[in-house]
């Protein structure tokens, strides 16, 4: 009798940290799912919102082209005179054609054809963002930073729309401010502070375009500030890439402490470059 009971004593023992084993096992496993979850779905840099800094950035690249448009104008125009010249003494019909020809080739000058494609740029911006807004709302992007963003928007179109060439950069690069902010609640390979340099790069060439050099100063303040954050975030393998960026950077700050617009166009560009390829790096 009594080694009946020792035998049901060890069975249920047994039994009892069976089930104690599974329990833990489940709870652990259950655990270390949830995370996973989130970090992969909730977490991820939605593919709307890199359209729209790409965007951004293209409205930016076509209005900083290297291009001389004024000597493409003036080939235009000569061109047409010598056409019209030939055409003189053709029929009067024909001369109406010619005409209607040169006023096509006005209507579509390199300047005519910068602008068309910057305005559809801009009409893209705003069908993106429309998109996206319910992501960034979701994400908890506060409403100031939403607000900031269309406000932004509606500028840079008015500007657009006139044809105001160093407001629509202003506002273009304006609009690529925020994006660290609504990245920042994202989980990015590229830290946000990569993004506010490029930022603040662009805004002390643009402000040294129309002479504002103490702005352009406080702007590279804001960069080395962002600087030293990403520095410390740089791996072992990226130390040549950001020594490089770095020498860049101090090139700049000089050029624009002597107040010289064509040193600083050259050296924000280099800094821009070095950049790119920084951002690359941290996209391996």
């Amino acid at each position: 009798m009594r080694i009946n009971r020792i035998i049901n004593y060890i069975a249920l023992t047994l039994i009892l940290f069976l089930v104690i084993t599974n329990f833990s096992a489940c709870s652990k496993k259950s655990a270390k799912s949830a995370p996973k979850n989130i970090s992969e779905n909730e977490k991820k840099v939605p593919d709307s919102l890199k359209e729209l800094e790409s965007g951004i950035q293209d409205i930016i690249d076509e209005l900083d082209k290297k291009e001389n448009t004024e000597k493409s104008e003036a080939k235009v125009k000569i061109e047409s005179k010598t056409e019209m010249k030939q055409e003189s003494d053709k029929d009067k019909s024909k001369n109406e054609m010619k005409e209607e020809t040169k006023e096509e080739i006005k209507k579509e000058s390199p300047q005519d054809k910068q602008w068309k494609s910057v305005t559809q740029k801009v009409e893209s911006l705003h069908k993106q963002w429309n998109s996206l807004q319910p992501e960034v709302v979701k994400a908890g992007i506060p409403k100031k930073v939403i607000d900031e963003f269309s406000n932004s928007l509606n500028t840079l179109t008015t500007y657009t729309q006139t044809e105001d060439k160093q407001n629509t950069l202003f506002y273009a690069n304006e609009l690529y401010r925020l994006i660290p902010d609504f990245m920042e609640q994202y989980h990015s390979k590229t830290p946000p502070d990569l993004k506010r340099i490029g930022y603040f790069v662009r805004d002390a060439k643009y402000n040294g375009m129309i002479n504002q050099w103490e702005k352009s100063k406080s702007s590279i303040n804001n960069l080395k500030s962002h600087w030293s954050i990403v520095k410390a975030q740089v791996k072992k393998e990226q130390e040549k890439q950001a020594s490089t960026m770095e020498f860049s950077i101090y090139e700049l700050e000089k050029v624009i402490l002597l107040s010289d617009i064509n040193l600083t166009t050259i050296k924000s560009d280099i800094v821009l470059e070095n950049l790119k390829k920084l951002e690359e790096s941290f996209e391996k």
